[in-house]
């Protein structure tokens, strides 16, 4: 990501990954993809994140690293 165009769709992938210790960001710090219609089962069941899907509390500070990292 970053170096080429990348369109998910045209991937045919159903779950692409972007890590952000690529990209200059903190290792952890990571997003999916998910394409519509695919469906994923949380591996720890309890909270109500990510539409029920995490059952910890987002590290904000990852997310705002990956998104600071990510190109424009």
């Amino acid at each position: 990501m970053g170096k080429v165009p990348l369109d998910v769709r045209s991937l045919g992938a159903d779950l692409p990954t972007v890590v952000g210790h690529k990209m200059r960001a903190p290792k952890g710090a990571a997003a999916l993809y998910v394409r519509e219609g695919v469906r994923l089962e949380p591996v720890v069941h309890g909270g109500g994140q990510e539409r029920g899907l995490r059952a910890e509390t987002e590290n904000v500070a990852l997310a705002v690293a990956l998104g600071t990292a990510a190109p424009r």
